[in-house]
């Protein structure tokens, strides 16, 4: 029983991660346009905050797979959310784009910890048959997070986007550190070579669908907000709307993709994402 509890509370603070490195993904793109006036920039120009934190947590989240093969889950996930803590806090004190282009970059590097982890810890912890419904949860916790960011940045401050999450991660990072569990404790053995994965048709056929969804996704939804403003002149509470609306759609999508991952297999899962 008591293996269990400590399971579950596992799954919640790595659901608690992602919560936090979610929060305002999808928020700062609706609120580039206030951005933008509080620092009397134009848009296209602060526009830069995006990039400047996808690219880093796309690199970062190449590194900590292999790295918790040296370090435990536990060191990894405590370190990096503290620090990203910190840098969501020097996001919200900036007061000029270069230091807030820093600070994004290590909001980046060390927020892309939580999501390749918390997969791997799932993958480890729980029984195939239920991994479906506990990854889609996982990633609704991610969907239901953005969607309270995107409501947040149409009612208050746009510095709140990146205190929130920071106080959000400071108490993850105690938890993680503070919670003695020999699941954390250990190291990764499994061996890691993306050069070995790639190899693999299925595995690459995989990867290549990843990207091509999330190419059109993110070539669309990182810049909405910005065209909403030009084209429209939208206010932001009009913007964030449009993201709510959008957030929405994902979280049913990645609970009821679960769900049908785990019912019919994940490609009939795939297939009906495509539709």
């Amino acid at each position: 029983m008591q293996i269990v509890s400590e399971k579950k509370v596992i799954y919640f603070l790595i659901c608690l991660g992602c919560i936090t490195v979610s929060f305002n993904v999808a928020a700062i793109t609706a609120a580039i346009p206030v951005i933008s006036l509080d620092l009397k920039l134009p848009a296209i120009q602060v526009s830069k905050v995006i990039p400047f934190y996808m690219i880093p947590y796309g690199i970062g989240a190449l590194i900590y797979a292999p790295l918790t093969r040296k370090i435990s889950y536990r060191a990894v996930l405590a370190g990096t959310l503290a620090l990203f803590s910190i840098a969501c806090f020097a996001c919200g004190i900036s007061n000029d784009l270069n230091s807030f282009l820093l600070a994004r970059i290590a909001m980046g590097v060390t927020g892309a910890s939580t999501i390749p982890l918390g997969l791997m810890l799932i993958g480890e912890l729980f029984d195939r048959n239920v991994r479906g419904r506990l990854v889609g949860l996982f990633f609704g916790c991610s969907f239901f997070s953005s969607l309270a960011g995107i409501v947040l940045s149409g009612l208050a401050n746009w510095r709140w986007l990146f205190y929130v999450p920071a106080i959000i991660a400071a108490l993850s990072s105690a938890c993680f550190f503070i919670l003695k569990s020999q699941c954390l404790k250990r190291v990764n053995s499994s061996s890691v070579n993306y050069f070995k994965a790639f190899s693999d048709v299925k595995i690459r056929n995989v990867f290549i669908f990843i990207f091509a969804i999330s190419f059109f996704y993110h070539g669309v939804h990182k810049w909405f907000g910005i065209y909403l403003d030009k084209a429209y002149g939208m206010d932001k509470l009009t913007i964030s709307f449009f993201f709510i609306l959008g957030a929405i759609g994902g979280v049913a999508g990645h609970l009821l993709g679960g769900y049908i991952s785990d019912k019919k297999g994940r490609l009939i899962s795939c297939y009906i994402g495509i539709i």
